[in-house]
């Protein structure tokens, strides 16, 4: 970020991805892969400020997909 993070997140975390309609560029985040499997997201209660910047990174051996049954 250039900024502040939305508050309830944390610079230099890994977070789970749990996307809400497929093709949509919005998503929530989770704090680990059961979390996201349940749809438990973090409560993010403000935008903070800035840039934020969300990167993947390469997950070596995939141990898990996660698919919304309502896609």
């Amino acid at each position: 970020t250039t900024g502040t993070l939305p508050a309830g997140l944390s610079t230099a975390t890994i977070y789970f991805v749990i996307r809400e309609v497929q093709g949509d560029s919005t998503f929530k985040l989770a704090t680990n892969i059961t979390n996201a499997e349940a749809g438990t997201a973090i409560n993010i209660t403000d935008t903070g400020s800035g840039t934020h910047t969300v990167a993947t990174i390469n997950p070596g051996t995939i141990n898990h997909i996660i698919r919304d049954p309502r896609l």
